[in-house]
């Protein structure tokens, strides 16, 4: 596989989506089969493409990597000696050692925008800029666009009813709500409330956030779970245009995301 293959491939990952990280031999001393620079694409399946040596070296590589599953970019250490470093490491009788340098090729921050309004607008462009990955959702076609929206990573153009099946919901993703019309709010946050998020917040002023809470206890959702959801939306400065509303969100966001 010639160089501009391999990159192909670490390109396409990242645009669909899938789970991937890149490992590349940052260091290595001795006797080592590759050399520093080599590189190889692991695919959360535990598949590669490339290569950082072959044998147990590698073996143990993916196993380390989908054990651990790294966030952010991540070092590791290998010393290759049978008789020599940790039980743990790879068997190889080369006598060397290699370090590597693994990087996630998703972005763990991933925001999705259920809504995109001219709220929806400047939190995309926001929120990109202090490096999340934006998805921007809406069921009207004249809001669900490249051009209303230049820095999202994706849009989606759909019914807000089957939004559940656009997110992927982790303990890691951020979801807010800012869409047209309160009742949809009420509905995707309905929606949303049970799956796995680290962020779950709808825009509202304080009256409509507590009819919105009440209609959903009187149909049993949990004071508990209603607790967990930022609502209304973003830290108080206080703001009003469009503009600032996206800073106090934001702002919420990286409060949120530092305090990992």
């Amino acid at each position: 596989m010639t160089i501009y293959e391999f990159y192909a491939k670490v390109l396409e990952a990242i645009e669909t989506e899938k789970t991937a990280y890149l490992a590349t031999i940052a260091a290595a001393t001795g006797s080592t089969p590759q050399k520093p620079g080599a590189k190889m694409l692991i695919y959360a399946d535990g598949k590669s493409i490339g290569t950082v040596g072959g044998g147990d070296v590698e073996r143990k590589l993916i196993e380390d990597v989908i054990t651990r599953q790294p966030q952010e970019t991540w070092t590791v250490k290998y010393v290759l000696n049978e008789t020599e470093g940790d039980e743990q490491d790879p068997k190889m009788s080369c006598g060397g050692s290699v370090s590597l340098l693994v990087e996630p090729l998703a972005n763990p921050h991933q925001l999705y925008i259920v809504g995109g309004g001219h709220c929806g607008v400047e939190l995309s462009k926001l929120a990109a800029q202090v490096g999340f990955a934006v998805t921007v959702y809406d069921n009207r076609e004249a809001w669900a666009n490249k051009e209303k929206h230049p820095f999202a990573s994706r849009i989606i153009c759909a019914p807000y009813d089957e939004v559940t099946k656009h997110i992927k919901f982790s303990d890691s993703v951020y979801i807010v709500i800012m869409t047209h019309g309160h009742n949809h709010d009420e509905e995707i946050l309905r929606l949303c409330i049970r799956e796995k998020y680290k962020y779950l917040g709808a825009i509202g002023s304080r009256r409509k956030s507590a009819l919105m809470f009440e209609h959903m206890k009187a149909d049993g959702y949990a004071q508990e779970e209603l607790s967990r959801v930022k609502c209304p939306i973003g830290l108080p400065i206080p703001s009003h245009t469009p503009a600032e509303i996206a800073v106090s969100i934001v702002a919420q966001l990286i409060e949120v995301k530092n305090k990992e």
